[in-house]
């Protein structure tokens, strides 16, 4: 991923570049407006996905219980703040738009930029521990995130490694809030849902109706051979901005490339040729690896069950 830094764009400028270019998308009357949405495809219907007050609502719920598994450990923790990231939680895992977000926020290039990029909140616990001393630091350390005794391992085939410790007031925080084994079931499902993705793109399918979508952008004048191709294209562009009127530039034809996408997506059905795709992925993922099925439905439960203990948490612990 680009990481966009134009040194030479002060604070000031950017903040004030931010509400104009924010009118700018909200007064944009491309062909995105006319166009319906197609339908949101997510693998295995969204099963580990959370969209950004979820997300917030949970990390919040956790790092409370982090905090109380801690004091029991005899350690002070102070809660991190959820990083707010709506932008990351409404992306479509293929690229896809919806004409709201294209028309507003375009490729979410400059707009992230405006908004502090991803950069996570500061540690809340740094400078607390660091006055510790090495020793009791270390067992602070330890106890949130376990010895190195403790840890285990869990990998797929040519895939990524999850390690953790369950022991660890970070892993036994989360399972108060999902359950047990929360972290082995999500990375199982997230890792498939990678998979689907991965296999999608490459399905016969989808990749003709990818032909039909770059065939129609070619005719408004771009030429993109895939969905990551306008996003890297306006990512590059606002690395070399030099100033607030070069990035405005940059971002109006964002949103305006942006628009145009989405109705070129909606054209050709893309939405529909992705979702059809998906399914005969999931079909043959489902038949190849039929113990997913039980894990899918585990996480499903899960989730359902961690948003209810969000709730209860948060209305016992009142406002903020």
């Amino acid at each position: 991923m680009v990481r966009l830094t134009p040194r030479a764009l002060r604070p000031a400028a950017l903040t004030g570049l931010a509400l104009s270019l924010l009118a700018v998308g909200c007064s944009s009357q491309g062909a995105a407006d006319r166009r319906p949405d197609g339908p949101e495809v997510r693998p295995w219907s969204g099963a580990a996905h959370f969209s950004a007050d979820e997300t917030t609502r949970l990390h919040d719920t956790v790092q409370r219980a982090v905090a109380e598994c801690m004091d029991d450990r005899g350690f002070t923790y102070r809660l991190q703040p959820a990083r707010s990231d709506r932008r990351a939680a409404e992306t479509s895992p293929y690229g896809l738009l919806s004409a709201a977000v294209s028309r507003a926020d375009g490729y979410g290039v400059v707009g992230g930029l405006l908004s502090g990029g991803e950069a996570a909140p500061s540690d809340a616990n740094a400078a607390a521990v660091a006055g510790l001393g090495e020793e009791q630091g270390k067992r602070w350390r330890e106890a949130l995130l376990g010895r190195e005794k403790d840890m285990r391992e869990v990998s797929v085939p040519d895939g990524p490694t999850l390690r953790y410790s369950p022991s660890s007031c970070e892993v036994r925080g989360r399972e108060e809030v999902y359950g047990k084994g929360w972290d082995v079931v999500l990375f199982t499902v997230e890792t498939a849902a990678n998979g689907v993705v991965e296999a999608v793109e490459e399905d016969a399918g989808y990749r003709a109706s990818l032909r039909d979508w770059s065939a129609c952008m070619a005719e408004r004048g771009h030429d993109f051979p895939d969905l990551r191709a306008p996003r890297a294209e306006f990512a590059a562009r606002a690395e070399r901005a030099k100033s607030p009127a070069e990035l405005r530039a940059v971002g109006e034809e964002e949103i305006e490339t942006a628009s145009r996408d989405h109705a070129c997506e909606r054209d050709v059905r893309l939405h529909e040729a992705t979702a059809e795709a998906q399914k005969r992925v999931e079909r043959e993922e489902l038949r190849r690896t039929p113990e997913l099925a039980e894990q899918l439905d585990r996480i499903r439960d899960m989730k359902r069950t961690a948003l209810r203990t969000a709730r209860a948490s948060s209305t016992s612990s009142g406002p903020g």
